[in-house]
């Protein structure tokens, strides 16, 4: 038969081998246990499901599953301070490229255009033997570079 028990956490301890915990309630003078790890704080007030514990657990009751979970008011504001904090520094902006920088972006975009331009006039045979060569390539992405420093 399953219970609904909350009070706030007073105590945790994992077993040693890892494979689960004891809880104890502030509020309630019966330990608790549950698998694998905790996933509430000492501190916390929790609504759990419980069920008798079996074999060597029967003085104990056993946490199906923690419904709700409260923290401190003071670990809240805490947790919060600290993510406004972390808020401010992921907002900073990256630092705008170089002129250096510009010019080689420039280049690239000019350069993949060009290529797109010249495959697509491949592809429609717009193109003198079938085929663009680099260097009508490059003077066509000079034309683009051009254009994207506003020279055009």
């Amino acid at each position: 038969m399953t219970e609904e028990v909350q009070g706030k956490i007073l105590k945790i301890t994992n077993w040693k081998n890892g494979k689960g915990y004891f809880l104890t309630l502030e509020e309630i003078p019966v330990d608790f246990y549950g698998f694998g790890t905790s996933k509430v704080e000492v501190g916390q007030t929790v609504t759990a499901i419980v069920e008798h514990g079996e074999g060597s657990f029967s003085e104990k009751y056993h946490i199906k599953k923690i419904l709700e979970t409260k923290e401190p008011i003071k670990q809240a504001i805490e947790r919060e301070e600290s993510k406004q904090k972390l808020g401010t520094t992921e907002q900073k902006t990256r630092p705008s490229p170089t002129k250096e920088e510009q010019k080689s972006i420039a280049r690239s975009v000019a350069l993949k255009a060009s290529i797109e331009r010249m495959n697509h006039l491949e592809t429609i045979g717009q193109v003198t033997n079938g085929h663009a060569t680099i260097q009508e390539v490059l003077e066509l992405a000079k034309e683009f570079e051009k254009y994207l420093q506003g020279e055009n």
